[in-house]
């Protein structure tokens, strides 16, 4: 962050709150911008301008989310960059221009705050389909969501076969959650650019993943199938737990830090 051209801005960290859209509720309501940028913990911007960049293509009322492409470190073993070729919306590389697309996401995005007050913020129930409701609800009062040219963070994948199972095993378990606590919030997550954003179905989803499935492995994508094989895996066992277990995850102790660029105010809430 400190490379960043943009003069001024706040940071605010968000620790021990879960899920990731209650996270996010927190840090909003406890920030002072009129402009809000989320970043996953794991991701290192390339640019210095990004934070610049994408927030100032909301200078554009039409535009609701502006994000940041997504690319692999270049430090990414021979695995990761695997990864990121065969597994879907694993990357989305560098445009020359705004280019309307689902793949801006917590990796790296700007909102508005009122346009996140008016679509009421993120649902603070579900723990992995919580980014696709919220570009969701701002598709739904016609506000575009994209991506800002010639800017990119690293996403790393995960750096191991064993890594790669366990990760899309535990994202399988919470989404098991999702779909049997919160259906009615699923989206249709869009697999080729210019797909409409829409609310699904299970059996929709199912049949999607199936053939996502036969074909990566027509296609000899074989991490993409591993990757499905072990998230569905995990959607099975979850559907075993009882709703308590999920529950109590989502009630640890919120703590928030706050931190001004040049002013150096730091407070704990």
């Amino acid at each position: 962050m400190r490379k960043q051209d943009k003069e001024e801005f706040e940071i605010v960290v968000v620790v021990n709150a879960v899920p990731c859209g209650r996270a996010h509720n927190i840090g909003v309501e406890n920030s002072r911008g009129r402009r809000i940028v989320f970043i996953d913990d794991d991701v290192r911007i390339k640019h210095g301008h990004v934070i610049r960049r994408i927030t100032d293509f909301l200078d554009d009322e039409s535009i609701g989310i502006c994000g940041a492409s997504q690319i692999p470190p270049p430090d990414s073993n021979n695995f990761q960059q695997r990864c990121s070729r065969q597994i879907g919306r694993a990357r989305f590389d560098e445009v020359d221009r705004f280019t309307l697309t689902d793949m801006a996401t917590h990796a790296c995005m700007a909102i508005r705050k009122k346009t996140y007050r008016e679509v009421s913020g993120e649902d603070e129930n579900m723990f992995r389909n919580d980014d696709s409701f919220l570009r969701y609800k701002v598709a739904s009062i016609n506000l575009k969501t994209g991506v800002a040219p010639n800017s990119a963070v690293y996403h790393p994948m995960p750096s191991s076969i064993f890594k790669l199972i366990k990760t899309r095993f535990v994202s399988g378990k919470f989404y098991s959650y999702d779909y049997r606590y919160h259906s009615e919030n699923i989206i249709d997550t869009p697999l080729q650019k210019g797909e409409e954003i829409e609310k699904s179905s299970f059996f929709k989803q199912v049949m999607k993943n199936i053939g996502v499935f036969s074909g990566s492995i027509l296609s000899g994508r074989y991490l993409e199938a591993i990757s499905r094989t072990a998230m569905w895996a995990g959607f099975l066992f979850g559907l075993m737990l009882n709703r308590e277990y999920f529950e109590k995850k989502k009630k640890k102790e919120k703590r928030i830090r706050k931190y001004l660029k040049k002013k150096k105010r730091v407070c704990e809430i």
